[in-house]
């Protein structure tokens, strides 16, 4: 997995993931992110776009409740969007559609980061 900050501004972070999202990935004392951009991460609004990454396990799953978690605990809103297909899929099959904020596209999280301003 790999992680890219695309797009800063003072309140909304752009970040892509591309490759395969796996255990390997992941430590546990440190999240990807936290890593990268440092613990201020989660109290951003967060675009995730997961358009580049073709495949994503159990462990997978978990950082995304992970970063949501962080997100809601630190005031900060995590969007998830261009999930592929079979990610998308997978993520449905066990409900996280309920418990993470998923859009279909760049333009459709955006909408979702201003729908909560209003």
């Amino acid at each position: 997995m790999e992680v890219q900050l695309n797009f800063e501004n003072d309140a909304t972070v752009l970040v892509r993931v591309s490759g395969r999202v796996t255990q390997q990935d992941f430590t546990e004392t440190q999240d990807p992110l936290e890593a990268r951009y440092g613990p201020g991460i989660f109290s951003r609004k967060i675009l995730l776009s997961l358009e580049d990454s073709d495949y994503m396990d159990s462990s997978g799953v978990g950082w995304l409740l992970r970063c949501n978690k962080r997100c809601r605990e630190s005031g900060g809103r995590l969007v998830i969007y261009g999930t592929p297909p079979m990610v998308l899929n997978m993520l449905r099959m066990l409900r996280m559609d309920l418990v993470l904020h998923l859009a279909k596209d760049a333009a459709a999280a955006r909408a979702l980061l201003e729908e909560e301003k209003a």
